[in-house]
């Protein structure tokens, strides 16, 4: 996963997961189904995101 100077209290939206992860919408849909995969976060109405240290965090949990 790439290093961003932006810390870890920004948010990621749902592509740019995508992208730094390399997984799919569904995959990560499964892998949040089944609690392997940070859960989401509505940060307005109809706006969604993940956290960007949760998701450093399961990354960092993979090894």
């Amino acid at each position: 996963m790439a290093s961003d100077d932006d810390g870890d209290d920004g948010l990621f939206a749902p592509r740019e997961v995508e992208r730094l992860t390399t997984l799919s919408r569904m995959t990560i849909w499964r892998l949040r189904r089944r609690g392997r995969f940070p859960p989401p976060v509505h940060p307005s109405p109809g706006r969604v995101a993940y956290r960007r240290r949760d998701v450093r965090a399961w990354f960092h949990d993979l090894d």
